[in-house]
């Protein structure tokens, strides 16, 4: 892959900070899943957005809360 996730899509982590400060996919964005509401506005609404967490319940709630906002993807 030779470009970065910030050229191409965003990449959203939407885990708590201590999560991502164990570990975490280079070039994500963290944006905790209860805060997302209030910061949806971070986000390139015209970019298409992966989502992920630690096992995918927080990441399948984020991607509905995201989705209605006028993402493409």
């Amino acid at each position: 892959m030779n470009r970065t996730p910030g050229d191409a899509f965003t990449l959203l982590d939407v885990r708590q900070p201590g999560e991502y400060d164990a570990e975490h996919l280079p070039g994500a964005k963290l944006i905790p899943l209860p805060e997302l509401g209030a910061r949806l506005s971070e986000l390139d609404a015209g970019k298409p957005t992966v989502v992920y967490c630690a096992i995918g319940g927080r990441s399948r709630v984020a991607a509905r809360c995201w989705r209605p906002r006028g993402s493409k993807r």
